[in-house]
């Protein structure tokens, strides 16, 4: 009798599950459109990842879409009707915004997210009832990451303290450093992350420069930030403490890079697909950050650090 109850039991919980897989499966699938350099910048196995998590929390399949580079309007439309006919939402980024307009133009009533990472609004197209506009929220990116610079340079200005003292040594003067390498960095943004360096950091002075190659002393530099693109990016023999605003697989970078500030279109599928359904049409979301525990000694500065990237601007 025992035997009978179980084997019902086990019955019962596999055709639940079949049930529930064929629900999913059968749902209108959520694509997500990138260029085929983009896999082997952000990574083919975090694009799976990704793409499994993404599908998880929307409950629905998620599909990867690689367009060609110089894609014709025809093409497009066909390799999106190869992936799905009738497709739930179709997130593309701003890199794409001719196609994702022309999309529009030709399947106006399906749900259609471009994302505009930090381009200016008036660069956008303009959006409706079902082509939504999502930036990038750079400034609580910024905010968080001169939270987490000032954590950094709290650190290492207590350790030349402690030197001083055991030691007697000079104490060596700091600076948060914060590069700005690209036009859309604005003197409010800047101000932004002032602020969250200030809010944590002993004393701390800042300096924006526009290259690495303008970096000062680097014995006096506790921490760089890169809020656009780099040549330091693949550089492996980084001797100062770096985040990155980038998409770039961690697995690529040095170890000294110990946060990535990510706002590619798979960091944002899941918050710009729900933000679609309240039919919301234009909107900011911040980047998914990313720590690398292995890469900090120290587990207090790790645990404050994380803290940090889950803080709002008040």
């Amino acid at each position: 009798m025992k035997n009978i109850s179980s084997i019902i039991i086990l019955a019962v919980q596999v055709l639940a599950f079949g049930i529930i897989s064929l629900v999913f499966i059968c749902r209108a699938p959520v694509l997500v459109v990138t260029d085929e350099s983009f896999a082997a910048l952000y990574g083919i196995e975090r694009v799976k990842l990704q793409q499994i998590y993404t599908s998880l929390g929307l409950f629905r399949p998620v599909k990867n879409v690689e367009l060609a580079d110089g894609i014709s309007e025809d093409v497009l439309i066909i390799t999106l009707q190869e992936k799905s006919a009738n497709p739930y939402c179709v997130i593309f980024h701003s890199v794409f915004s001719s196609s994702a307009e022309y999309y529009h133009s030709e399947y106006p009533d399906n749900l259609l997210v471009l994302l505009g990472g930090k381009f200016p609004e008036d660069s956008l197209p303009a959006a409706d009832e079902t082509f939504f506009i999502y930036k990038t929220d750079t400034e609580l990116d910024l905010y968080r990451a001169g939270l987490a610079a000032g954590t950094i340079n709290f650190k290492d200005r207590y350790v030349f303290r402690l030197s001083q003292i055991f030691e007697h040594q000079d104490t060596v003067e700091k600076k948060i450093i914060g590069l700005t390498i690209d036009e859309f960095i604005t003197d409010s943004m800047q101000n932004i992350f002032s602020r969250g360096v200030d809010e944590n950091a002993v004393e701390a002075d800042i300096i924006y420069v526009n290259a690495s190659s303008d970096l000062p002393n680097k014995s006096i530099v506790s921490c760089v930030v890169y809020a656009g693109f780099s040549d330091v990016f693949f550089e492996r023999n980084l001797d100062i403490t770096t985040i990155l605003f980038s998409w770039l697989d961690p697995a690529f970078t040095s170890d000294n890079i110990i946060a990535i500030f990510d706002d590619s279109p798979w960091a944002h599928a899941l918050p710009a697909v729900r933000m679609a359904e309240k039919k919301q049409q234009t909107g900011k979301i911040p980047s998914k950050t990313l720590i690398f525990s292995e890469r900090i000694a120290d587990n207090g500065i790790f645990r404050r650090i994380n803290e940090d990237i889950k803080k709002t601007i008040n």
